[in-house]
């Protein structure tokens, strides 16, 4: 019998190599591997499971049941992202690497990544209006954490936002 190229054993595999591999840029990589083991750390597949057959809806649905932290929508709709995502890229690393050609497995509409704006002349005005400063935070002895562009006018859901996306980074 054939190995499974495409096994959650290889995609385990690729995700722990992909800040490595050059891939995606070194953020992006980490957001994306950090993301998916958090989702699997709830439940995982088999090794041998097909990670193309994968029901990501499910995966994420056990990872809100199961979880201990009571996470937004807008984090588990990141974390979803980020999952496909990965998979997308895995899929076409594998048939690169193996040579394997077929057709790249779908992504849900919703899901797709949104092309940013670049920021010409026209709107620095309205950018200077922005009141920002620099937050330090104390972390630990001799080391200040110090967040730049805070809005001076910062939301609550802004707040939550950043803290949310700081606490994907802590280890447990």
């Amino acid at each position: 019998m054939s190995k499974n190229i495409f096994s959650y054993a290889e995609f385990y595999g690729f995700l722990q190599a992909l800040p490595d591999l050059g891939i995606v840029p070194e953020a992006t990589a980490r957001n994306l591997k950090e993301s998916s083991l958090r989702l699997f750390n709830v439940t995982s597949p088999l090794p041998e499971t097909d990670i193309r057959d994968l029901d990501v809806n499910e995966v994420v649905g056990d990872y809100k049941m199961f979880s201990s932290v009571d996470v937004s929508r807008a984090t588990i709709q990141s974390y979803k992202s980020r999952l496909l995502s990965a998979i997308q890229k895995f899929v076409e690393f594998q048939q690169l690497k193996y040579g394997v050609v077929m057709e790249s497995i779908p992504q849900e509409e919703s899901v797709k990544p949104k092309r940013r704006k670049r920021v010409d002349g026209k709107h620095e005005n309205a950018l200077e209006a922005i009141k920002t400063f620099a937050l330090p935070i104390p972390i630990r002895d001799g080391l200040i954490l110090r967040i730049e562009n805070m809005p001076m006018d910062l939301s609550f859901d802004e707040a939550e936002r950043i803290a949310t996306i700081i606490k994907s980074f802590a280890i447990k």
